[in-house]
């Protein structure tokens, strides 16, 4: 009785170089999804004759912004810089292993993570914004005469990024269905007289 034999890829996934090309492309994009806007607010506050306002922005790679009463300045979010810098080291990695057909599982497991990390990162940026405005806005309303305003907008870089993340983590789920069925293969039957390995 013959045994059925696996479907075989599809073309684009058994191609090494189109999907090392398809991953750096997703690389460019979640490096361009960084650097755009992620989140934006503004607060003001009034209180008798004094009216006083700050607005911050921030992107994926952790640079903050913010422009008050008291001038400008920046920070950083060392915790976004280092998941930024991982997301991208993941896919450059597993982008190279592809283009050189090495280690398959590998590749599609990096590619995987970064999916994972990146959509983890966006999770991360989407909570603590929420609760930090909500720090402000509760540490304001408590004084007595104090009127606040709180305005905030998630920016089309975390759209992007979340976008990328489930991207990412799809090629890297066929990948390794992909690797898996390969592996799977059975063994063309022995030929008579031959011992199977």
């Amino acid at each position: 009785m013959p045994q059925p034999q696996p479907k075989n890829p599809p073309a684009l996934l058994a191609d090494n170089r189109i999907v090392a090309g398809v991953i750096g492309g997703l690389a460019f994009i979640a490096f361009i999804a960084h650097l755009v806007n992620w989140y934006s607010g503004s607060i003001t506050v009034a209180g008798g004759f004094l009216v006083l306002s700050e607005s911050w922005k921030g992107n994926g790679f952790g640079s903050v912004s913010t422009d008050s009463y008291g001038g400008s300045g920046s920070s950083t979010i060392p915790l976004l810089i280092l998941a930024s810098l991982v997301i991208l080291a993941l896919l450059i990695a597993g982008a190279v292993l592809r283009a050189m057909n090495l280690r398959p599982s590998l590749s599609a497991s990096l590619i995987l993570a970064a999916g994972i990390v990146e959509l983890l990162t966006v999770l991360f940026v989407f909570i603590t914004a929420s609760r930090a405005l909500a720090e402000v806005a509760l540490g304001e309303s408590s004084r007595e005469g104090v009127s606040q305003y709180v305005d905030t907008s998630y920016g089309a870089g975390i759209f992007l990024a979340s976008l990328t993340s489930l991207a990412i983590i799809t090629l890297g789920v066929a990948l390794l269905v992909v690797h898996r069925r390969a592996a799977r293969k059975p063994l063309p039957p022995p030929t008579p007289g031959t011992l199977r390995p």
